[in-house]
């Protein structure tokens, strides 16, 4: 009888051990998502940056384009006429 009581002693301590760890990888699950939702918002808010930054790179380049290259280009054809 003694034997069978210390088999169900290991079992129950093997049990609150593993319901410990359960919890305690359920906390360290719970806290990586938080983070990938972070860094997920992250991301979102610098691609918006990126996409923000190439428009205006591109209104840049066509602004550089507009006034020096097709005015130095105009007057060239002039000239060559």
């Amino acid at each position: 009888m003694a034997l069978l009581q210390q088999a169900a002693e290991l079992a129950r301590e093997d049990c609150e051990r593993a319901q410990a760890m359960a919890h305690e990888l359920s906390l360290r699950l719970r806290a990586a998502e938080d983070r990938a939702e972070k860094l997920q918002s992250q991301v979102k808010q610098l691609e918006d940056k990126v996409s923000h930054a190439e428009h205006w790179l591109a209104r840049v380049y066509h602004e550089i384009d507009n006034r020096f290259f097709k005015q130095e280009r105009s007057e060239s054809q002039r000239a060559a006429s």
